[in-house]
């Protein structure tokens, strides 16, 4: 007897029709792999490029290495990347020195063609992670800046997520925004304080103790050997919301906003130190959830969409005041001294949302100096000589840094 399925459906119509699906699926992917083979596959490369007052950046990014090489004529500008690409033009605003033409396709590579409006200086040079080519168009001096708004008329542009985010350990940008301006006034701020412990070790060292002492010696280190302005948010155990830490800085009108803090983690083998700079997005999970618990998750946890419009919002005032490329810069120095100094594992530079960073107008970094949760760590923290050698490694990071924007 056969066994049916449904209405006049038996078990041999049912094989039968199965046999013949798979043949069919067989037959079209067949077809479509012999369509890929005719056609040839070629990667997609994104192109994009911004007017800046005195030069234009025009970057390629790919999801694979590209080769690449340039040639110049008076009125052209190519560039030949290999292998053949299919370009995605992500610009659609013109530039005031130079015209996207189009491409030039041959048998493995692709040539992108600009015109150019006048003699530029020429640089360029690859970033990682995406990999991509930036090429510099910069102008000689006594050129006048052409733009194609008024002088006192002013278009902001919202930063592509790309365009703001940190690679790697390298956190360069593409975007070219970078400024260098005369440092007066740093504000430190000592994570928690007051009744908001902060995180707890295994031996019951609170954070916000660890916070207090280190941000005393920096402002210490930085008052006597480069003689410029520190201001704490807090110079005792005291209540501070991360709201009020952001307006000390705004009405010190501070140049340079960190804040301090000890990392923690549900290993006790988590070791070493970490320095955020402001995202969106966090670089990591591990990162997420540090920001949600430095942020005050009881508090923020029914109010996420507000938050992310906030830092949508204030990430596209800092890429216009140029911020994010300079708290990039100053988290690689302030890192680089952490690693040399304390000899501790580098865990690189990190991105997340913290608030304490997001209503700051300056360029602003988080250092979480070491892991309070490991009892190894805890213990050097409670050390004034590790506190010294920690602070001082900001106070390095922080003069490089004043060097190169001098």
């Amino acid at each position: 007897m056969r066994k049916t399925f449904g209405r006049g459906f038996d078990s041999r119509r049912l094989h039968f029709l199965n046999k013949m699906k798979k043949s069919l699926k067989l037959k079209y992917f067949g077809l479509i792999f012999i369509i890929l083979i005719g056609l040839g596959f070629s990667y997609a490369a994104k192109l994009r490029y911004s007017d800046h007052p005195d030069f234009t950046r025009v970057v390629i990014e790919s999801g694979k290495i590209l080769k690449f090489n340039i040639s110049k004529t008076d009125e052209e500008f190519r560039i030949k990347i290999q292998p053949e690409a299919e370009v995605i033009l992500e610009t659609n605003k013109e530039s005031s020195r130079l015209s996207f033409l189009g491409v030039n396709k041959g048998v493995d590579y692709t040539e992108l063609i600009f015109k150019i409006n006048n003699d530029y200086d020429i640089k360029t040079f690859t970033l990682n992670s995406p990999f991509r080519i930036v090429v510099d168009f910069s102008d000689k001096k006594g050129d006048s800046v052409k733009n194609n708004t008024s002088q006192n008329q002013t278009k902001t542009k919202k930063p592509k997520k790309e365009e703001t985010r940190a690679m790697n350990n390298n956190t360069d940008n593409d975007n070219g925004l970078n400024s260098k301006k005369e440092i007066r006034t740093i504000v430190i701020d000592p994570g928690h304080g007051g009744t908001e412990y902060g995180a707890k070790g295994p031996s019951g060292t609170y954070e916000k103790d660890i916070t207090l002492k280190i941000a005393k010696i920096l402002k210490m280190y930085i008052e006597n050997y480069i003689g410029l302005k520190v201001f704490l948010t807090r110079n005792s155990d005291m209540n501070l919301s991360l709201e009020e830490r952001a307006s000390i800085a705004n009405n010190q009108k501070a140049d340079i906003f960190i804040s301090i803090h000890c990392n923690a983690s549900k290993s006790r083998k988590a070791k070493g130190s970490e320095t955020y700079i402001l995202s969106l997005k966090a670089t990591d999970k591990q990162a997420r959830r540090l920001a949600f618990y430095e942020n005050n998750f009881e508090e923020m946890k029914d109010d996420d969409k507000r938050e992310a419009d906030d830092i949508k919002l204030i990430l596209w005032d800092m890429a216009q005041t140029e911020y994010l490329r300079d708290s990039a810069n100053l988290a690689i120095l302030i890192q680089k001294e952490l690693n040399v100094l304390l000899g501790t594992k580098n865990r690189g530079i990190k991105q997340a949302p913290f608030r304490v960073l997001m209503n700051v107008a300056m360029p602003a970094v988080l250092v979480e100096a070491a892991f309070i949760s490991n009892p190894s760590e805890e213990k050097m923290l409670n050390k004034e000589q590790y506190q010294k050698k920690i602070a001082y490694a900001i106070f390095l990071g922080i003069k490089r840094y004043l060097t190169q924007n001098r």
